[in-house]
């Protein structure tokens, strides 16, 4: 299997960065990895603020129930739409640049 198609693989499936980490691109790599901590972050503390302002019921009834309070947690939120579309385009970039990036680069 091509390094090439080995390094896209680790990106997009396993953790976006290793696949630059892999190719041998260790500081583009590590700036990824701790980019996409940062925006999985950002996006798990704006969902726990979404939960502080929803009276969840002690029980959900049903699936409607479950789906209206996800609803509620997202809508209203262009915090949660920003930083999800930054992840998907740093994703995006990282599996790309893994894919199709050369190699030799070491600087960066």
């Amino acid at each position: 299997m091509k390094k090439n198609f080995k390094a896209a693989l680790l990106s997009a499936f396993v953790f976006p960065g290793l696949g630059q980490i892999y190719k041998g691109r260790k500081l583009k790599g590590g700036i990824l990895l701790i980019l996409v901590n940062f925006l999985l972050l950002s996006i798990l503390v704006i969902i726990l603020h979404g939960l502080s302002r929803i009276d969840i019921p002690a029980a959900i009834p049903d699936v409607t129930a479950s789906a209206r309070i996800a609803k509620q947690l997202l809508t209203g939120n262009p915090a949660f739409n920003w930083v999800s579309g930054a992840l998907f385009c740093v994703w995006l970039y990282a599996v790309l640049d893994a894919l199709l990036g050369n190699g030799n680069d070491r600087s960066c």
